[in-house]
């Protein structure tokens, strides 16, 4: 019980730092300059590209611009541009789409990965590759991931954990180094942990 309630207290303890931290950058950031100026290729119109010139092939003179709402316009234009390339792909387009769900959750991706491809309505609308590309998808070898051993004896664990330092990042998982440190000292939390 009483592992429980330190373990617990060691968590809290971390979750109040990192709302310090975050505070902290929010108070930092209200007092810092904003993007002031970004170069774009001088043209007699200042239109984000697709519009005007892509910046990437350019190799003519560059102008700075200044003015927020042309700083904006141009930010998001390049935003948009860079984080939509998947949507003319075959997989960002309907009937795939729908099908195996814009994060790869819905349904069929599911069924997908169990090796049961069942998209022959949709089969034959899609190019010849794309066919390719979900064929060896639902065929491919899955005993691999039944061979791999994963056991992590504690010694190696206690080796490794008690090298790191306290200020190394650590995983999406929300444990801390610190946790895991902590934990390096008790053989009963070690276990807990793998």
């Amino acid at each position: 019980m009483h592992k429980k309630r330190e373990i617990h207290r060691i968590r809290y303890q971390e979750h109040l730092k990192r709302v310090h931290q975050a505070i902290s950058r929010v108070i930092k950031s209200t007092n810092a300059t904003a993007l002031s100026r970004i170069d774009i290729p001088a043209t007699s119109g200042n239109e984000p590209y697709p519009i005007g010139p892509d910046p990437k092939s350019w190799s003519g003179a560059w102008s700075s611009l200044t003015e927020p709402k042309a700083i904006a316009q141009h930010v998001y234009t390049a935003n948009c541009r860079k984080y939509s390339q998947a949507q003319e792909t075959p997989f960002g387009q309907e009937l795939l789409l729908s099908y195996l769900g814009d994060k790869g959750d819905a349904f069929g991706a599911k069924q997908l990965i169990n090796g049961a491809l069942q998209l022959d309505a949709i089969m034959k609308d899609l190019i010849p590759e794309t066919q390719a590309i979900l064929t060896s998808l639902a065929t491919m070898d899955k005993t691999f991931l039944h061979t791999h051993q994963t056991n992590i004896d504690p010694h190696a664990f206690l080796s490794f954990y008690k090298t790191l330092l306290e200020s190394t990042s650590s995983s999406p998982s929300g444990m801390h180094i610190g946790h895991y440190k902590v934990a390096a000292d008790s053989e009963y939390l070690i276990k807990t942990l793998q």
